[in-house]
This record gives C-alpha cells, sequence and structure tokens, in this order.
C-alpha cells in the first residue's frame, strides 16, 4: 500500500507554488500543519496563514512570501518509536544560507490530534471518549470472567458484588481517561536561563547567545515553568 508523507506533502507543494510564483497555496488541513504554518509566519518565511472549514478536513491557505535574495535550507525528519508504523512527530529545522540574521530554527512538533487516541504502533487511531468506553466494557468483561457470575443489575442479584464491580469500572475508566488526555497532551520543550529566570522556545535566538552553564532543558508546561519563578521571553513569547 503506497503512502504518502503529509508534512513532505506540505512543504512540497509550499515549494512548488514558490516557484511557480503563486500567490496562495491550498493544503488539507491538520493540527500539525497548522502548527507548521504557524512557525513559518512567525519566522517570517511566509506572509500569512488562514484555516478555511468545509464539510471535509478543512484547507490551509497560505499566502506565499517572496525575497529574491533569499536562500534556504530546511529538512523535516519524522521521528520514529522502535518499529511503530507512526512518527511520534516530526523535527523540523530550517536554515538561511544568505543572511546570518535570517530566518533559523529547530522546532519538534508532537504528532497529536485534540480528542483522538493514536496507536502508533499499528497505526490506528480512535475519538478518545471511544477509548474510554472499550477500557469499560473490557473491564466489565474481565469481572465477569474473574468472579464466574453473571452481574444481573436490572434483577438485583448480588448487589454487593454489583457495587463493588460499578466502582471498580468507574475507578479503572477515570485512569484511562487520564491516560488519554496525558498521551493526546504531551509537554512542551522549553529553555531555561538559570541566570536572567526567563524561559524561551527551543528555537529562540537568545537561545543561541545563552551561556551553557546557564542553560535548562526542560520539557513540561509553560505554568510549570512560571511556578518555578522563570519568566517567559518577550521575543519569543512561549
Amino acid at each position: 500500500m503506497n503512502t504518502t508523507d503529509p508534512i513532505a506533502d506540505m512543504l512540497t507543494r509550499i515549494r512548488n507554488a514558490s516557484n511557480s510564483k503563486h500567490k496562495t497555496v491550498d493544503i488539507p488541513a491538520s493540527n500539525m500543519k497548522k502548527s507548521i504554518a504557524n512557525i513559518l509566519f512567525r519566522e517570517g518565511y511566509i506572509d500569512a496563514f488562514e484555516e478555511i472549514e468545509d464539510k471535509g478536513q478543512g484547507t490551509i491557505r497560505i499566502t506565499l512570501k517572496y525575497d529574491e535574495n533569499a536562500r534556504m535550507l530546511y529538512r523535516v525528519t519524522p521521528v520514529f518509536d522502535g518499529d511503530d508504523l507512526v512518527a511520534k512527530g516530526v523535527l523540523m529545522e530550517a536554515l538561511n544560507i544568505a543572511d546570518d540574521n535570517g530566518l533559523s530554527f529547530c522546532m519538534f512538533i508532537y504528532n497529536v490530534q485534540d480528542g483522538i487516541v493514536i496507536d502508533y504502533a499499528t497505526g490506528d487511531n480512535e475519538l478518545a471518549d471511544e477509548a474510554v468506553n472499550t477500557a469499560v466494557e473490557n473491564t466489565v468483561t474481565e469481572s465477569g470472567s474473574d468472579t464466574g457470575n453473571e452481574i444481573d443489575i436490572q434483577n438485583g442479584t448480588d448487589a454487593s458484588s454489583e457495587i463493588e464491580t460499578t466502582q471498580e469500572i468507574t475507578t479503572q475508566a477515570e485512569t484511562t481517561k487520564q491516560a488519554v488526555d496525558t498521551t493526546t497532551q504531551p509537554g512542551t520543550d522549553y529553555v531555561a536561563n538559570t541566570n536572567t529566570k526567563k524561559f524561551h522556545y527551543t528555537w529562540c535566538a537568545s537561545v543561541n547567545r545563552m551561556k551553557s552553564e546557564n542553560r535548562l532543558d526542560y520539557t513540561g508546561t509553560r505554568e510549570e515553568l512560571i511556578n518555578m519563578g522563570y519568566e517567559p521571553c518577550k521575543k519569543c513569547n512561549p
């Protein structure tokens, strides 16, 4: 079965449209592509982008930016865990080789979708709510198998066992939902300066000027860093 890398497809569309001097280019939408478009816009590589809703997955329309003096190198590397069929994310790198002060970044973008649980090993995916319901159904089946008794709540059979089983199902369902939430909301990579007490995105220009003894690499949330006494950088605004 032939497969297409959606990120490589996105960048190829941008490159081909740019070579043809098109003003805009349309790309099938996804959360990861919106994140990449936002990075390209924030770093000045494109003029603008917008999401156009339709009856399908939607479209991202990118307005291209032209600079006849610019020369650009970019690379997108899918990152897999072991023998997984689906990448956990992509490492996106860009370098302006015509201007030392031009566009340059290195960014990891997680392959996640809001409300979707992805099985990276097999490539299967399902809605988060469906994953919780499946876990509850499996728990009911396993509970019935372990006790060897059929639970009949409607007829009032074995009420004490029913209550204990229901509590167990509820607890395991909540645990599963917490695991789902953790899977769909991974932490963000930041770099903190222990001297200035400011934290930055990894691609921020201030990171390159930071002394190694003052550098703290951190993966988590901005709220956690703020609670640790750090302030967000005003340039990259993490």
